[in-house]
């Protein structure tokens, strides 16, 4: 079996975007705040305001935020590949695809992809 030209495509938006978050996935873990840090910012964080300054909460939350993004993310791309799979399970995944990442991500995404393979 042979794979068409949209075939090679899907499988070259696959790539691109599993790449992107994997090297997105290295940068969070990379930048991920020290632990006594954040068992500072969920004790107490007007504590922390106060002894270290604003912009260290700001920076933390901001990660937080960041790193969320990034499981949403993955999330979608997961049941995006299973969404492939024949049978029950591709159903289920193609049902909680369109639960969990709603038309407006989705095309977001498809753009993101689309322009990722612009310029590569």
């Amino acid at each position: 079996m042979s794979l068409t030209e949209e075939d090679d495509v899907t499988v070259r938006r696959w790539a691109t975007t599993t790449l992107a978050m994997a090297g997105l996935g290295v940068l969070l873990a990379l930048s991920t705040p020290d632990r006594a840090l954040v068992d500072t910012v969920l004790a107490g964080p007007q504590q922390l305001v106060d002894t270290r300054g604003p912009d260290v909460l700001v920076v933390v939350l901001a990660w937080a935020l960041a790193a969320l993004c990034w499981a949403w993310g993955l999330l979608g791309l997961v049941l995006t590949g299973l969404s492939a799979v024949p049978g029950a399970a591709g159903r289920v995944a193609s049902v909680a695809l369109l639960v969990l990442l709603p038309a407006g991500a989705r095309r977001a995404a498809a753009v993101a992809v689309g322009l990722s393979l612009a310029t590569g």
